[in-house]
């Protein structure tokens, strides 16, 4: 799948298997987000078919197995201004800047109303569990990798969050475009 990709010109900067038996991921090299949500389209049926020529089947369903961790779409974001990542700020002790914190504000208030779009249906939820790495509470962290956003504990100029509530079942480009829209928001209220 890796190799497959890569002759598509995605660039791959990580693959590994995660926690749970057949459950594998593969992190795809930032972009903008149009361009993100193609890829993330293109990524699932590139999978699906390399499975089905292997004789298996690839499931996105955020929680195919009780009992085992589901699959996350966890969503890394920059943002950049002219060329500069906004959220980076050397004298600050996470290195975050004002705007990187006015980001996260904003997704923690509209949480709930982006989890409609990000998780969109009934498996979705049983995902959303204690126990298993995926998020329960609107709360945020450097450290615990449990939370619904993630801080990077080593951030240097590449400043990102990590939403972790999204799943695989989301239509990316509206998940981008609510997760986008609440950071803004919360920028513009600050």
């Amino acid at each position: 799948m890796v190799l497959t990709l890569n002759k598509m010109g995605y660039e791959v900067e990580a693959s590994h298997h995660e926690v749970a038996p057949g459950q594998h991921e593969i992190d795809l090299k930032n972009d903008d987000a149009l361009a993100s949500a193609d890829k993330i389209v293109t990524f699932k049926q590139v999978v699906r078919k390399i499975a089905k020529n292997h004789g298996l089947h690839a499931t996105f369903m955020p929680k195919p197995i009780y009992g085992i961790p589901g699959s996350g779409l966890h969503t890394n974001i920059y943002v950049y201004k002219e060329g500069k990542n906004i959220f980076y700020d050397k004298d600050d002790n996470l290195n975050l800047s004002k705007e990187a914190y006015s980001f996260i504000a904003g997704i923690m208030e509209h949480a709930k109303a982006i989890c409609a779009i990000t998780n969109p249906n009934v498996n979705s939820y049983k995902r959303l569990v204690s126990g298993y790495e995926a998020p329960m509470y609107i709360s945020w962290s450097c450290k615990n990798r449990s939370p619904l956003i993630r801080v990077p504990s080593r951030l240097d100029k590449n400043a990102r969050i990590e939403l972790r509530s999204p799943d695989p079942s989301c239509n990316p480009y509206l998940a981008l475009a609510v997760i986008i829209k609440a950071g803004l928001d919360g920028i513009k209220k600050d």
